[in-house]
């Protein structure tokens, strides 16, 4: 993790009738391109779900008891 400014995901909710269709991971991917886009991008996620992330490539970094930091591996500046 870097000294620099990044974006967070807050939270990524579905409603659990709508669970299951891919609709978290495509939310997920909507950020990572607008990030990719800014200057320096880095997202970041804080997350007790850490699967939902590593799915989508994304990369444990930290944790802290039963919560995950996790880096997208799709946005990052060179």
């Amino acid at each position: 993790m870097t000294q620099r400014q990044a974006v967070w995901i807050n939270a990524v909710f579905v409603n659990p009738e709508n669970r299951k269709q891919g609709i978290s991971a495509q939310l997920i991917n909507h950020a990572e391109k607008i990030v990719k886009e800014m200057p320096e991008p880095e997202l970041l996620v804080f997350t007790h779900i850490p699967v939902l992330y590593s799915n989508l490539e994304w990369k444990v970094i930290a944790t802290h008891d039963d919560h995950f930091v996790l880096n997208s591996s799709l946005v990052q500046s060179a």
